[in-house]
């Protein structure tokens, strides 16, 4: 029964870490486009400007 047990918490914890790793993944990628964002359009005023 404890063999079994481990095993389980070992899985659980694997697939909560995967959820986990995607998710903080998932939100840097949706900062950078938004930093991304926001140069395109400070690049986009400053050719306005001139």
């Amino acid at each position: 029964m404890k063999k079994d047990e481990e095993e389980f918490w070992k899985t659980s914890m694997r697939r909560f870490k995967a959820t986990f790793d995607l998710h903080i993944r998932k939100k840097e990628r949706m900062e950078q486009a938004q930093h991304e964002k926001q140069q395109h359009q400070a690049l986009e005023t400053l050719k306005s400007l001139k």
